[in-house]
């Protein structure tokens, strides 16, 4: 994904050379201490990394406010950080206290590796004990449903990159037209770590879509999407419907105290309760119009509701959900299917980007698909 230059968080040489002269007093508060090292690793982390390395030192520097860095530099300031950490990330996920622990290690590290303080407090402390990553994928069945039930060609071009190609969200989020490349079957994506990656796309439907739109290449393939409310057409019609149903359901209320009439009017008040709610939800989607922004990309939320949505349609989950079936098991669903039909980790590793193949090898445990087909193979 492109993120601009962060150009308003870079200090001035003055003001850098000012703060790096500071730290080498060991007798600066904490907060001072992040605000140095912060400034200092700018020119490591990219914006994305940078923002959560501040937020776990803003945590830390809050904590602890008015404290001195040299006070970190003994055995109470070891015991201190592992407090924290186990406060603030004990209860959450192990890669989430590894984290603060990296983050930690990292900052107290670059004072002692510059020898302001005589020890890293956080080097000793040990980390999480990692859980193995259970990978979740769709079946084959699911997959032919997702795509042959969502028919429009963005559509069809985002959820082939992400269940044949394994792409991130964050990936398919930053695709604009232009970074495809027809002469070369090619696709450039900007995906985790600011990274780009270039895919070879064999898929021919994506190329056919891709010819049917004949977009402007600055616009993204899945735009911003912007709903407005609006007067819906025949407001009075729909007003006086739903009148007319409120005194119906009260007519049936009142019928239905009588005991010998109650159940037989409860399968009637039960259907007139539903036509009800679908009348809301009739007059809510007529209330609504959808516009889109090309030149702007879904948000992070959007897209998340546009993957739901295309499930919806499928039949994967129900209409309505936005939770349980997430968009990284397509990821999963990919490079799974890549090892079961190859068993090429390296060419695996290679579509999913991954940096280092041990993310990869994660795969090599058959899916429960192959294992079903291998099973009746055996049986047979």
């Amino acid at each position: 994904m492109r993120i601009p230059p962060a150009t308003d968080l870079v200090p001035s040489l003055h003001e850098r050379a000012a703060l790096i002269a500071k730290a080498a007093d060991p007798h600066i508060t904490i907060e001072r201490a992040a605000a140095t090292y912060k400034l200092a690793k700018r020119k490591r982390l990219t914006p994305a990394s940078q923002r959560g390395y501040e937020a776990i030192l803003d945590d830390f520097t809050a904590s602890h406010s008015g404290l001195l860095l040299s006070d970190f530099d003994s055995t109470q300031g070891v015991a201190t950080v592992e407090q924290h950490l186990s406060e603030r990330y004990g209860l959450l996920a192990p890669r989430t206290y590894n984290k603060g622990l990296s983050v930690l290690t990292n900052f107290f590290g670059w004072y002692a590796d510059r020898a302001v303080i005589g020890r890293n407090p956080a080097k000793t402390i040990e980390p999480a004990k990692a859980r193995p990553v259970h990978r979740r994928t769709f079946t084959d069945s699911e997959v032919i449903q997702i795509l042959t039930s969502n028919k429009a060609p963005r559509d069809q071009i985002a959820l082939r990159l992400l269940l044949f190609f394994g792409i991130r969200k964050g990936a398919l989020r930053g695709i604009r037209f232009e970074d495809f490349k027809p002469e070369s079957h090619e696709l450039t994506i900007f995906t985790k770590g600011e990274k780009f990656q270039t895919l070879q796309i064999v898929d021919d439907a994506i190329w056919e879509l891709l010819d049917e739109l004949r977009q402007p290449g600055d616009h993204y393939l899945l735009p911003k999407r912007v709903t407005r409310k609006r007067v819906p057409p025949q407001r009075k019609a729909l007003d006086a419907l739903a009148a007319a149903l409120e005194t119906a359901e009260e007519a049936l209320r009142q019928a239905a105290l009588d005991e010998q009439a109650a159940t037989e009017l409860a399968d009637v008040l039960d259907a007139l309760q539903l036509t009800k709610i679908r009348l809301e939800i009739a007059v809510d989607t007529a209330a609504t119009r959808v516009a889109f922004e090309p030149a702007e990309p879904i948000g992070d939320h959007g897209a998340h509701l546009w993957w739901y949505r295309s499930l919806g349609r499928a039949g994967v989950v129900a209409k309505g959900t936005t939770a349980g079936r997430r968009m990284h098991w397509s990821r999963h669903t990919a490079i799974q299917r890549i090892v079961d039909k190859t068993g090429n980790i390296s060419l695996a590793q290679d579509v999913a980007g991954h940096t280092n193949i041990s993310t990869t090898t994660g795969y090599t445990r058959p899916s429960a698909q192959l294992q079903a087909e291998t099973m009746r193979k055996v049986l047979a």
